[in-house]
């Protein structure tokens, strides 16, 4: 716990509020642009959990860590109803919940398998993909650079990773031909897998809409009606990790509401406050014998109760429309500093690249000296996670602070 900081920073509760986080180090406050690795969905002390009846549940439930796949409460219930009912769209009808995003990963891998019923089953994945280090999601992950340290020595399953036709950039601009080109081995190489494995033993693909941990790598809008056509075609389930890029990061619920297509599965995490997955009814079958995925702690009640007065707030205070007013705004603010490249965005999901390493940490040690917090990745890259009731003077203040500190 807490042994490979970045920051080093010991919270103060009581003191950190809306998107600052106060350091009792240093005893100075903090912009953060991090996240807490974007997990933070209403920044510190959100007036939603000033509710007498937050408050209240929380002190109720507080003294049991309930087992929740052989207890009952109102509370998961509760959450349960509104989760289905608001972040569901009452389109996925089935759900299963747990206490991180890699087992969420292995909750959705196993749904699957068990739907397709094969004795050889196969899993694939894309190159550059992170799905956690725990369990299945350590199988699937590829290990770049740094997750390799984090993976490097322990078992992989062998499952398939292939190409990840992501946007590659060229003079500040997506260079379409590359693009092309990125599908047109995608393509090839799902095929070789079919050819080599077999339809019957496919299982499930596996995907981050937004490539998060490598740096923020995006895809063709044609990728996800490839991907879509290739799953229905074959019976294959398509599972979409939404875990950093869901629970409104992206101006909507879940990011492929912008695609035009929609995943049989989803995994969530984060910002959610609780980790699982939502499925369609075609993959439910492990549902009928639900000891398959269960344990002891389905999940904690605690954080459901939070979950819910997120979602609450969600709705109270509009806050993606909040998200995807700020986007535009930080956007515009970001989008003339020279030293920044390759900006790419969606909602309060930002990413930028410098030319070189040493550039890149020279801008992010002076960014941490001026008291803003962000999160560096892959050897030239910055990402910025914001929580969604970012205000519109906290993004000023960014926009400054990351300007000076390019200069």
């Amino acid at each position: 716990m807490h042994k490979s900081s970045v920051f080093d920073i010991r919270i103060d509760f009581e003191k950190s509020h809306d998107s600052y986080i106060y350091d009792k180090n240093t005893k100075k406050f903090f912009l953060d642009f991090f996240g807490l690795y974007a997990s933070l969905p209403l920044g510190y002390n959100h007036e939603i959990f000033q509710d007498p009846g937050f408050r209240e549940e929380l002190n109720r439930i507080a003294a049991v860590k309930v087992t929740n796949c052989e207890v009952i409460s109102d509370e998961a219930q509760e959450f349960l109803k509104e989760f289905s009912s608001h972040a569901a769209m009452n389109k996925f009808k089935y759900f299963h919940f747990c206490c991180t995003g890699a087992l969420a990963i292995e909750s959705a891998i196993k749904t699957a398998i068990d739907q397709k019923g094969s004795d050889k089953p196969q899993i694939i994945s894309l190159k550059e993909s992170f799905h956690g280090i725990n369990g299945y999601g350590g199988f699937v992950t590829d290990r770049f650079n740094p997750v390799s340290a984090r993976l490097n020595g322990f078992p992989d399953l062998g499952w398939k990773k292939i190409h990840n036709p992501k946007f590659i950039y060229k003079d500040n601009k997506v260079d379409e031909e590359g693009a092309l080109r990125g599908l047109e081995q995608f393509v090839a190489e799902l095929q070789m897998c079919i050819d080599k494995y077999g339809e019957n033993n496919i299982a499930g693909l596996l995907v981050e809409p937004v490539q998060c941990t490598y740096g923020d790598n995006y895809f063709p809008q044609e990728f996800f009606k490839i991907i879509r056509s290739f799953c229905d075609k074959h019976n294959i389930c398509l599972i979409f990790d939404e875990i950093q890029t869901g629970f409104g990061t992206t101006g909507k619920m879940w990011y492929f509401q912008h695609l035009g297509i929609e995943p049989d599965i989803v995994a969530f995490g984060k910002k959610v406050q609780v980790a699982g997955i939502m499925c369609k009814p075609n993959y439910s079958k492990i549902f009928k014998t639900p000891i398959r995925l269960e344990v002891t702690w389905d999940g904690n009640v605690m954080d459901m109760v939070r979950g819910k007065y997120v979602l609450r707030a969600y709705e109270k205070y509009n806050i993606l429309k909040n998200v995807n007013e700020r986007s535009r705004q930080l956007l515009e603010g970001l989008k003339d500093i020279d030293r920044i490249k390759n900006l790419r965005s969606i909602g309060l999901l930002f990413a930028f690249d410098f030319d070189t390493e040493l550039e890149r940490n020279r801008c992010f040690n002076r960014m941490l000296e001026k008291g803003f917090l962000c999160n560096k990745t892959r050897d030239k890259s910055i990402r910025l996670r914001p929580n969604l009731n970012v205000s519109s003077d906290e993004i000023n203040k960014a926009i400054a602070i990351i300007k000076n500190s390019c200069e």
